[in-house]
């Protein structure tokens, strides 16, 4: 990057002509005469034109802007037309046209100008005055009159144009207050409507914030009931296998009860051994052969068979027997 005393450069590129060209195109949009915005923003202008002027025309006015519109003896016009590409140049061009047309001295010199696209090319038209000379057409009206006291302009042809350096200042002074306070009344009228249409979004994102943490708590419910319930179906499993497992299996309970019901009371066991469904005994009955007859008629023994000899015990009454029946599981029994 590279600077002097008149320009910033950056890699070719005057950043200043582009800043320049950038201002100047917005104050065409907001600040120029014969802008639409100005227009539509600007007060009241009250025109007094010099064939109509007198004494009292112009201290009779009451209006903030007073323009004093001077006859087509009072000016020069000219005309420039300058390609479109150089619109952006415009008061430059201006300036240098007035230096070079203007037959009165720098420092009396006046002028405004006004400009229409036409075609390719924009067509500019330049009124040039003596200040001087101005101020001596009002004198002769009004000698109390200052210049700053009216706005002065030419009308060459349909269009109004201001000339600088009169009264012009405080209009524009108003116009820039009226501008900032409409430019403010804007920016505040977006606000509003930006923050109206955030209060609506902004209830819906509490809504929606809500919505998930209610979300979040029945996800938390559902994992700890769907927990439960894996749990619960595991237990149910457990039991289920359980009582699978009680239903396949031979509990002595039974067998030892229906014997203490089916033996008669001259009858005892001397031994017991149940191994799974088998079941082995030992005992003496006063008829061994007629309570092994009974006892295989009675459902819970199965195959009852004995396992060896009756035989009489010593001198006694009582016959030895042995024996042995498979008892059915539990499950076959209901």
């Amino acid at each position: 990057m590279a600077s002097d005393q008149n320009s910033w450069n950056l890699f070719g590129y005057d950043l200043g002509f582009l800043w320049s060209r950038y201002v100047g195109a917005w104050h065409e949009v907001f600040w120029h005469y014969s802008s639409a915005v100005r227009q539509w923003l600007d007060e009241r202008v009250i025109v007094v034109d010099s064939d109509e002027t007198d004494a009292g025309t112009i201290s009779g006015q009451h209006e903030k802007a007073v323009a004093y519109r001077l006859s087509n003896d009072d000016y020069l016009v000219r005309e420039v037309n300058i390609p479109s590409s150089a619109q952006l140049t415009l008061k430059d061009v201006v300036e240098a046209e007035v230096f070079a047309s203007s037959p009165f001295l720098p420092e009396d010199t006046v002028f405004g100008w006004t400009w229409e696209p036409n075609g390719t090319v924009v067509r500019v038209l330049i009124a040039i005055a003596s200040k001087s000379a101005v101020m001596n057409r009002l004198h002769q009206c009004d000698l109390s009159i200052k210049s700053d006291s009216l706005e002065i302009w030419a009308a060459p042809e349909k269009d109004n144009i201001v000339l600088e350096g009169f009264g012009e200042a405080a209009r524009n002074s108003r116009y820039k207050k009226r501008l900032l306070t409409f430019g403010a009344l804007i920016s505040i009228s977006m606000i509003s409507v930006v923050g109206g249409a955030a209060i609506p979004m902004s209830y819906k994102a509490h809504e929606l914030s809500e919505l998930n943490a209610r979300y979040d708590e029945v996800n938390r419910a559902a994992r700890s009931a769907v927990a439960m319930r894996s749990e619960l179906a595991l237990r149910n499993d457990l039991i289920d296998k359980l009582n699978t497992f009680s239903d396949m299996s031979v509990w002595p309970l039974d067998p030892l009860s229906a014997l203490s019901e089916q033996m008669p009371d001259d009858s005892w066991l001397m031994a017991y051994v149940q191994q799974g469904r088998q079941v082995d005994l030992q005992g003496a009955a006063d008829n061994a052969a007629t309570l092994m007859q009974d006892l295989s008629q009675y459902p819970l023994f199965q195959d009852l068979t004995p396992t060896a000899a009756i035989r009489k015990v010593g001198r006694s009454e009582k016959e030895n027997f042995q024996l042995k029946f498979f008892v059915p599981m539990r499950e076959e029994l209901r």
